[in-house]
C-alpha cells in the first residue's frame, strides 16, 4: 500500500527477542524492510530506570510515549524521511 501511494513504510517494533523464531523474524525484517526500528533498547537507555509502561498493562505511559516519539523523530531525521 505504501508503494502504491508513493510513501515509505516505516516498521516500528518494541522488543523482539533475538532468539528462536524471533531471530528469524528479525533477519527477515533486516533483509526485506528498509526502514525498521525496534525502540525497546533506546527507550530503556533513555528512561534511565524510570517506568515507561503502565502498572496494569503493557502500554506506554506518558514517559514511554514521549521517549518513543523522540526516538522515532531522531530515526526518521537520520534516514532522511523528515
Amino acid at each position: 500500500m505504501a508503494e502504491e501511494h508513493g510513501a515509505e513504510l516505516v516498521l516500528i517494533t518494541d522488543g523482539i527477542p533475538d532468539t528462536g523464531l524471533h531471530a528469524r523474524l528479525l533477519a527477515f525484517l533486516e533483509s526485506e524492510i528498509p526502514y525498521h526500528i525496534d525502540v525497546a533498547e533506546p527507550m530503556a537507555q533513555a528512561a534511565e530506570g524510570q517506568r515507561t509502561r503502565y502498572h496494569h498493562d503493557a502500554h506506554w505511559n506518558a514517559l514511554g510515549n514521549r521517549l518513543a516519539g523522540e526516538i522515532l523523530y531522531q530515526y526518521l531525521s537520520e534516514i532522511g524521511l523528515l
